[in-house]
This record gives structure tokens, sequence and C-alpha cells, in this order.
């Protein structure tokens, strides 16, 4: 895993990305009680239609447009990210909101065996103690909250974390910049879903508002930043940033709808806030030695240099 400047630059376009991302449950819900072919189709659309349109803007968009199209491993990363938001979707309206977000919690859990088997990364110490006392707090999060769900509902949940860590991984083994993958899954679903629908328009101007807001501005800024970040951060660690996502989700519903967490919610959102600490503690850390290891190299002879350069690589 990369450490320094471009660790530091991942940690910032992935948190950003999930800053922004845990708005999406609440547009979701406010949108209201419609078919979840709608929303995925539409939730597409507008992702796809707002990030080409961005792009087309400047000149480095038109050239990642124009590079991206040409990349197999960018579609497979496109159909990663487009089955995990159609089945997360459909997960929300089959079963409560708080057990989908729960199930996906387990993401980073799968993208780090799959980064191992993929990509042969390894997978810090820190960051498996991070993972699991992160997961500690989720439980607490969601303590409570799962009762009578669906097993449809939680099966939908369980297949859009694993085609999201997917995405993660194809995206990390590319080593491009993946930032309009998830708007092209967006296309992706859409096209897969249009065949099935019975109704394509709302009836209210305020679920084409929330819609607008949701797929146009909120998703595909968060899966763009997330998207590039994987170009700095291993699997594990962008996945175990996304669990904020589980936190600040229901504080934003919270605000807006009035549905108070629980004193468990906020204990546990306080445990996973503190591993995602210690996690990034623990990563500046690594990144300070690594420039003391380099002088190291360039000051003693050349076998001690190779000695050097092999630690760092093991660092990466």
């Amino acid at each position: 895993m990369r450490v320094g400047s471009d660790g530091k630059r991942g940690v910032l376009y992935a948190y950003s990305g999930v800053l922004v991302l845990s708005a999406d449950t609440l547009l979701v819900r406010l949108v209201g009680p419609v078919d979840p072919l709608q929303i995925a189709f539409w939730r597409g659309v507008l992702m796809f239609a707002a990030s080409v349109a961005a792009c087309s803007c400047f000149a480095r968009g038109k050239t990642l447009l124009a590079n991206s199209i040409k990349q197999r491993l960018f579609w497979m990363a496109s159909l990663c990210y487009g089955t995990a938001s159609l089945f997360f979707v459909y997960a929300l309206r089959l079963t409560d909101a708080a057990s989908v977000l729960f199930i996906i919690s387990a993401a980073p859990l799968f993208a780090t065996l799959l980064s191992r088997v993929v990509l042969n990364e390894r997978t810090p110490a820190a960051t498996w103690l991070a993972m699991l006392v992160a997961l500690g707090g989720i439980g607490l999060v969601q303590h409570g909250s799962i009762n009578a769900v669906q097993t449809s509902g939680n099966a939908m949940a369980l297949a859009s974390a694993l085609a999201m860590s997917a995405a993660f991984v194809v995206s990390r083994k590319s080593a491009a910049n993946m930032a309009l993958a998830p708007a092209a899954g967006g296309l992706l679903s859409a096209c897969a879903v249009l065949p099935l629908l019975d109704r394509v328009g709302f009836v209210e101007a305020s679920q084409w508002h929330y819609m607008g807001i949701e797929a146009a501005v909120v998703v595909p800024i968060a899966f763009g930043l997330i998207g590039w970040s994987t170009r700095f951060l291993a699997a594990p660690q962008l996945s175990l940033i996304l669990l904020l996502e589980t936190v600040l989700g229901p504080v934003w519903i919270w605000l807006v709808l009035g549905e108070r967490p629980s004193a468990f919610c906020l204990i546990g959102g306080a445990v996973v806030l503190s591993a995602l600490a210690f996690n990034i503690s623990m990563l500046a850390s690594r990144s300070s030695l690594a420039p003391r290891r380099r002088r190291a190299g360039g000051d003693t002879s050349h076998g001690v240099a190779i000695q050097a350069g092999g630690a760092r690589q093991d660092c990466d």
C-alpha cells in the first residue's frame, strides 16, 4: 500500500467522498415509497449524465473520459459499481435501512480477502484491529434495530457489499483513474432495469427534486472521489473508511426526519470514529518512517541500500 503524500491524498479523497455519500440513504428515503426500479433507473441515468457533462467542460475531463472507455478493467469496475447500486436500492425497499447499513459494513472483510487473493496485498495488523473494533461499533449502532427483517432484503444488502468490494479491488488492480467508473456503472444498471419498469417518471415534484439532488449531485461527486482514491489506497483501507457512512447516515436522518438515534447508536458511532482515527494515525506513523529509511539507504553501502529498498517495498 502506498504511503506518504499519495496515501494522504487517497485518505482525503476517500473521507470527502464518504462524507458526501452519507446523505445518500436520507435522500432515497425522501423520494418516498416508489418502485425501487425507478430509483435505480434515474439514479443511474442522472449520475452518468452529470458526470459526462462535468468532464466535457474541461480538457482533462475529456481526456479522462476518452481513456476510461478504452480500458477493460474500467468496464469491469463499472459493472461491479452498477450491481452494487442496484442491490443497494432494492435492499432499502425490502428491509429497514439499519439492517442494510449493518450488512454492508462487512464490506471491509470482503475487500481484505479479495485484495489478498487478487492483488496479493498484505493488510497491516493495525488495519485488521481497526476493522474488528469498527465492526463491533457498528454492531452497537444497530443494536435492537434488526427485528423481523426480510431475508431477501438481507441477501440484497450482502450482494451489494460484495459487489462494492469487488469494484474497489478491480479499480486498485488497474492503477488508473477510476473516477468515472461509478457513473458508467449507473448507466449499465439503468439499461438493465429499463425493460422492467412499469412507470418511468415520478408523480410528485418533490420526488424529482430529491432524486435530482441524490443522483445528479451527491452520488457522482461521492463516488467520483471514492473511485479516484483507489489509485492511492488499498481496498481494505478504503472499505474501512466507508464504515463512516454507517455512522453518519442515521445522523442526517435524525436531523432531517427527527428519528433520534439510540444511546447504542451514539456509543457505537464513537467506537467507529475512534477505530478510524487509530487507523489513520498508524498510517501516518508508517508514512513518517519512510523518509528515514530512504536516507539510511542513501548513506550506507550498496547492499544496505538494496535492503532499505526492500523494506520500503514491504511497506508499500
